[in-house]
């Protein structure tokens, strides 16, 4: 059920709620399995593995990975 995600953060976009924002505008459940932050010099870089469900509106799911996709510098679908 839901895609599992991992998700790459560099910059700017590391410390954006992108996370949240999903969360509200496409109404999906955000459950983070695993996580760290590093910064290489001031730059962050973030690195998150997160699995999006929406049991009754599996087309909410393919639009949240489109929006992530564009605010993060990489998404990759592990499973989904």
């Amino acid at each position: 059920p839901g895609q599992l995600l991992k998700i790459l953060f560099i910059g700017d976009s590391a410390e954006q709620p992108v996370l949240s924002e999903v969360a509200i505008k496409f109404g999906v459940a955000v459950n983070i399995l695993h996580g760290k932050i590093e910064y290489i010099g001031e730059r962050a870089l973030g690195i998150l593995v997160v699995q999006l469900t929406a049991p009754h509106n599996p087309t909410a799911v393919a639009a949240a990975v489109e929006h992530i996709r564009q605010r993060t510098a990489q998404v990759e679908v592990i499973r989904g």
